[in-house]
């Protein structure tokens, strides 16, 4: 769960932030392929919007190609699947080092 509010505002912004914003994430990891799979569901429920409700989803799929060394991609779902003001659709790739 996070909370987002503002308790200082920019001049050139009208505005408060004030956002709720429940998570639910799930990581599996994947031994025999050496990496992970995780699903992010992001949700927020702006109270300064009429209690307006978004959410995204973010899943990714990683391979580990050296003990500190992995890359990734992602498939980024909002609008498209559900109803979501951030973006319809849109893909990633990462690296991941461990430190």
């Amino acid at each position: 769960m996070q909370y987002f509010y503002s308790y200082d505002t920019d001049d050139a912004f009208q505005g408060d932030v004030r956002e709720t914003a429940p998570r639910l994430i799930w990581i599996r990891s994947l031994p025999s392929f050496s990496g992970w799979f995780k699903a992010d569901l992001k949700m927020s429920i702006d109270h300064e919007d009429g209690e307006n409700f978004n959410q995204t989803l973010e899943l990714q799929l990683g391979r580990m190609i050296s003990p500190k060394w992995g890359f990734y991609g992602e498939i980024l779902v909002g609008d498209e699947v559900l109803d979501s003001n951030a973006y319809n659709l849109g893909v990633g790739i990462g690296v991941r080092m461990i430190y």
